[in-house]
């Protein structure tokens, strides 16, 4: 793991925050950490992994928990393959042993999960299929659009 950060709006502002490592370990565990978040429209947590080597495939995966609801998105199908957090994300996605086929760079989940804060699913698709991007770069044109760069850039920043 690489980083792992919550994001939600408070008063009408954008807040960040690291998340300890521990939480980022399962789904399970990011998702009971994320409950315990305040925020307006839900929290959103982000955890990205930067592969070591090129064999292994780099992603992200966003939980987007709303009371007892978790909308979550894999952004590099072809990670499941390769990472327990990213096959566990797919679980809850929904994805069966025949979806092994996907492509690498190629996002599964709930793409409309920043849509109601004005970043449609084809513009997260664009972001997540950019395979000139490390996660971490990903995630900051992802927070970007939703006008959320500067505390997301605080947290990978420290």
């Amino acid at each position: 793991m690489d980083f792992a950060l919550a994001l939600w709006r408070e008063e009408g502002r954008w807040a960040a925050s690291a998340l300890p490592t521990r939480l980022a370990t399962s789904m399970d565990s990011l998702i009971a950490g994320l409950r315990q978040l305040p925020g307006e429209g839900g929290v959103w947590g982000v955890v990205g992994v930067v592969a070591d080597s090129d064999d292994l495939a780099d992603f992200f995966v966003v939980v987007r928990q709303n009371a007892q609801q978790s909308r979550v998105l894999l952004s590099n199908a072809g990670a499941q393959l390769d990472w327990s957090l990213a096959a566990q994300a797919g679980v809850l996605i929904g994805l069966t042993d025949d979806d092994d086929e996907f492509d690498d760079f190629e996002p599964v989940g709930d793409l409309d999960m920043f849509a109601d804060f004005g970043l449609d699913a084809d513009d997260l698709a664009l972001i997540c299929e950019d395979e000139s991007l490390y996660p971490d770069e990903q995630i900051l044109a992802v927070a970007g659009r939703l006008g959320a760069g500067p505390a997301v850039a605080g947290v990978l920043g420290s």
